[in-house]
């Protein structure tokens, strides 16, 4: 079996692979630096992420055509820069559902099977803006209605989902189709 490299012990990358398994990763509880899981198209599940806690840097998952849900990821509670789904076969995000804190923006495009954002429903700080962009079957932003109610933030770009509410709908709990 070909495992994934592992660039440092800070970093965790996991790109263009042919596997369907993360099997024989150790039980990580932090990465001191970033996640980023890109173009393997055949990996099912993130479970092998599942004790995960805190990530200090970013976390990009892009092209991962297998993956229907982050379960995996369901321990994240810190995210310490952007967070980036991106051309995903996601109908949801749930399993990011004990997510608080993201310090950075937050960037989701992309996703053609995505109909909500449920698993967004914990966090309280976001430190950046948010991009939910084509996301074809994206129907149901209510569950970002709490960090725009709670933190600073804002800007929020919202188009070309399959519902497009403004800032102020989500806010006034207009936020599903």
């Amino acid at each position: 079996m070909q495992y994934p490299p592992i660039i440092d012990q800070k970093y965790l990358l996991i790109k263009q692979c042919n596997i369907n398994t993360l099997e024989g990763l150790p039980a990580l509880k932090a990465i001191d630096g970033f996640l980023k899981i890109s173009n393997c198209p055949v990996l099912s599940s993130l479970e092998e992420l599942s004790s995960i806690e805190i990530i200090n840097g970013p976390v990009l998952i892009q092209g991962t055509k297998a993956i229907t849900d982050l379960s995996g990821l369901r321990r994240l509670v810190h995210i310490g820069n952007y967070l980036g789904i991106y051309e995903n076969n996601f109908v949801n995000i749930q399993g990011m559902n004990n997510l608080i804190t993201v310090d950075g923006n937050i960037q989701i495009y992309n996703n053609d099977n995505l109909t909500n954002l449920d698993g967004l429903t914990s966090l309280e700080i976001m430190n950046g803006i948010f991009v939910i962009i084509n996301n074809k079957e994206l129907t149901d932003l209510c569950g970002i209605k709490n960090i725009l109610l709670n933190s600073s933030t804002d800007s929020v770009y919202i188009n070309q989902n399959a519902f497009n509410p403004t800032f102020q709908d989500i806010v006034a709990g207009n936020c599903s189709q």
